[in-house]
């Protein structure tokens, strides 16, 4: 195994992918945001790094995608969402999205979605004065009522919140999605 660095901002990454490349990996595991992993990925392939890459959230956005081009195929990272998911809700979701903003939505916009739908929930479920005077109540109304929210299933998973500060009551019970480029895409791997 060989560990590779470079700096936020950095656009020449050359140095790096010749000591990669030497090291003959079977994987190149690319991790940072997608600005500079995007360009790096274009470089490694211009060299000859054929291997697949590796990768996590900056991965999965679509900056990566637009920076690597055809250099983004056979990557793989892990992700929440993915504008090819085939579920009627997502489908709902990715057609009302691009229909307003003009570009499939991603998974920041999916986890997006699923925040306002769980305020809502909790909205619905709090008894709010909307008042001046009763601010510091319909505050604390508000968040009893989100430390009751269970079960809510949302485009990115199953959320439950509760009243500690517990991985059980605070995390979103998400399993993670193994994303692949292809044709310039992100596809859930099947199986996963």
């Amino acid at each position: 195994m060989i560990v590779e660095k470079y700096k936020m901002g950095d656009v020449d990454f050359k140095a790096q992918l010749i000591r990669i490349k030497d090291a003959k990996p079977d994987a190149v595991a690319l991790l940072g945001t997608a600005t500079e992993i995007g360009k790096s990925a274009a470089q490694a392939r211009e060299m000859g790094i054929t291997v697949p890459f590796l990768g996590g959230s900056g991965m999965s956005m679509p900056d990566y995608v637009k920076l690597a081009g055809k250099a983004a195929e056979n990557s793989f990272s892990t992700g929440a969402f993915t504008s090819t998911d085939d579920r009627p809700e997502a489908k709902a979701f990715v057609n009302k999205f691009k229909g307003k903003f003009g570009f499939n939505p991603d998974t920041h916009a999916a986890q997006s979605w699923d925040a306002i739908h769980v305020v809502f929930v909790a909205l619905e479920k709090a008894e709010i004065g909307l008042t001046a005077d009763s601010l510091t109540k319909d505050r604390e109304a508000i968040y009893n009522a989100l430390t009751t929210i269970k079960g809510y299933k949302g485009l990115t998973g199953e959320q439950n919140l509760g009243p500690n500060a517990t991985p059980e009551d605070r995390d979103a019970n998400k399993k993670p999605i193994l994303l692949e480029v292809k044709n310039g895409d992100y596809f859930a791997v099947k199986g996963n």
